[in-house]
């Protein structure tokens, strides 16, 4: 299985120039629903949050990077602190990604974001390649599977992590670079 390593804040969410004129959740709901998109179960503030906050080219940036590579997302962002996987699939259905997320790291040590991944792969020996997506480096603790996104998953990052989960497979606890 390949996975996605996904943060939220500066991958999906732009940290610098985030959007707050969107907070009217009636409307977006409205609008949503005319989509088919269900929005039950969400608050207004995680409502506008994913549907305003999200920059689009990045969702489709994720989708695409998903539909690829074939890899499911795991969440290892700090809004899981809050909400259990059901939720945050459901903040995801607002943008019909829903069906890529599989699991979300440990909340162990909270904003110790290598110790949480590093715990998953020892825990799914499953996971034959990952990337992480994220706007702090861990390329110390993950040499070869990390891209850093500069406020968002812009298309250079995009490209990175593509080449990544297409080009590296994990034997035997070692790395090798696929032809």
């Amino acid at each position: 299985m390949k996975v996605i390593f996904l943060d939220i804040d500066g991958v999906l969410y732009p940290c610098f120039s985030r959007r707050t004129s969107c907070f009217h959740a009636e409307a977006v709901r409205s609008r949503l629903q005319k989509e088919g998109i269900s929005t039950e179960g969400i608050t207004d503030w995680d409502l506008c949050s994913v549907v305003c906050g999200f920059q689009k080219a990045a969702v489709e940036r994720l989708r695409r990077l998903c539909e690829q590579s074939g890899a499911k997302i795991v969440l290892e962002t700090s809004w899981k602190c809050m909400r259990n996987l059901d939720e945050m699939k459901r903040l995801f259905s607002l943008w019909r990604l829903d069906s890529y997320i599989v699991d979300m790291t440990d909340n162990e040590e909270m904003f110790f974001k290598e110790g949480a991944i590093q715990r998953y792969l020892d825990a799914h020996p499953a996971v034959e390649n990952y990337v992480i997506l994220d706007d702090i480096s861990m390329r110390k603790a993950f040499p070869g599977h990390d891209v850093v996104t500069p406020d968002i998953l812009d298309e250079e990052s995009y490209r990175q992590a593509l080449h990544i989960l297409n080009h590296w497979t994990k034997e035997l606890g070692h790395e090798h670079h696929l032809p």
